[in-house]
């Protein structure tokens, strides 16, 4: 008798704990990460690396790859034309890889920062966290893309205008103020991602961007010094 009750209990805890987690589940699940990263950047973080499979991040570094490239290969002024049709595959094929290699440069380099910070993140949780940062560079990509049809030396600019016109300058302005405000707000989204990711503060999600950023200027900065002499030098 006693046995049939303790096993009654435990039939009724573990049937109590699935219904809660089934009510957690599908709390969670209202969550539309390409929306919710913007407000609620933790939980979004959280929610995917728990419930979404692989191929929904390989699919969000795809698309971010490509729509990343697409105002790159549009821009004539950077010293070389190809066809538009060429330039669309070059994207659609250079985007996703370029997305995917640095996706993951850059998951180690966090990861590693990181734990100078004692972080807890996993290499596997962090790539797909850094993936879900790009969801903002996926909402910036149209506002990239109307600016190009403005900007002069584009495809779709006046190859024989000598000066640019005030609603394209207009055009450019407004875009720029979006892209500021949405670049320092990425920042912030980036910086809780990490955190959420290392399940330590933003505070130390934003020093671990800072910190390989800093060092790389360094870098920058001591390379550029160091051929500037040596061009000097040799006059």
């Amino acid at each position: 008798m006693y046995v049939q009750e303790k096993r009654s209990t435990i039939h009724l805890r573990e049937k109590g704990a699935t219904i809660m987690q089934e009510i957690r589940e599908t709390e969670t699940e209202q969550l539309n990460p390409f929306i919710s990263i913007w407000t609620k950047t933790r939980e979004t973080v959280r929610y995917a690396l728990e419930y979404k499979r692989e191929k929904y991040f390989y699919f969000i570094i795809l698309i971010a790859g490509i729509l990343a490239l697409l105002p790159s290969v549009f821009d004539t002024t950077l010293g070389f034309e190809i066809p538009i049709i060429v330039a669309i595959l070059l994207a659609l094929i250079l985007g996703p890889i370029l997305g995917f290699i640095s996706t993951m440069i850059g998951a180690g380099i966090y990861l590693l920062v990181g734990k100078l910070f004692k972080g807890k993140a996993t290499f596997n949780e962090m790539w797909k966290t850094i993936a879900l940062t790009q969801l903002v560079s996926i909402w910036m990509a149209p506002l990239l893309l109307i600016g190009a049809f403005f900007t002069k030396g584009s495809y779709f600019s006046d190859p024989f205008a000598t000066t640019v016109s005030p609603t394209a300058t207009a055009v450019d302005a407004i875009i720029g103020i979006f892209l500021l405000v949405l670049g320092i707000w990425s920042i912030i989204i980036s910086s809780k991602a990490i955190g959420e990711a290392h399940q330590f503060s933003s505070w130390k999600g934003f020093f671990t961007m800072l910190i390989p950023g800093v060092i790389v200027f360094i870098i920058a900065v001591v390379i550029i010094v160091t051929l500037s002499f040596a061009m000097f030098g040799t006059f």
